[in-house]
């Protein structure tokens, strides 16, 4: 059976504390993939070559933008700093960027191997914001993401929008 760990930031995002290299660790001893993010940057993944070359660490970024986040997944995101809206390699980059969910989504499409809407249900959540007609766009829906798990009916919401649009569920 495959496993996957989703939605680990490390301690370069504002949101992490682990440190990347222990985390490569654990997903090599443990026969574990580990999907390893930061918001909208991926400059620190340079800082990691080790890590980011493991077969058990995948690269994703969680953006922000206007409205909601999205995290996009594989290993041709460096690609996205062709794009000048997005300054992927940039350490000063906002915590939202300046694009609309659905064009933003439209143009990671093109980069990423998957994409999921995190925290769906809960605070800057996608559904919080009316954004269903762009699940035909996205291959996932987060169902259990840290801080929710203060507020199990986050959850709950969020694996009944995932069973509602045939979503792969992840947390």
């Amino acid at each position: 059976m495959l496993k996957f760990i989703t939605h680990v930031h490390t301690f370069y995002s504002t949101d992490g504390w682990n440190n990347p290299d222990c985390v490569r660790k654990y997903a090599e001893k443990k026969d574990v993939f580990v999907e390893l993010l930061t918001h909208n940057n991926f400059l620190w993944t340079k800082l990691y070559p080790e890590v980011f070359g493991s077969k058990r660490i995948v690269p994703a970024i969680e953006f922000g933008f206007r409205g909601t986040d999205v995290i996009a997944g594989g290993k041709n995101l460096g690609e996205l700093a062709k794009d000048k809206r997005f300054p992927i390699f940039d350490y000063k980059v906002e915590r939202m960027l300046d694009i609309s969910l659905e064009e933003g989504t439209e143009i990671l499409r093109d980069y990423a191997e998957y994409l999921y809407f995190p925290h769906p249900t809960f605070i800057c959540g996608a559904f919080k914001n009316g954004y269903e007609h762009l699940m035909p766009k996205v291959d996932g829906i987060e169902i259990f993401n840290g801080p929710t798990s203060l507020f199990p009916s986050y959850n709950t919401k969020a694996l009944n929008l995932a069973k509602k649009f045939n979503k792969t569920e992840t947390g």
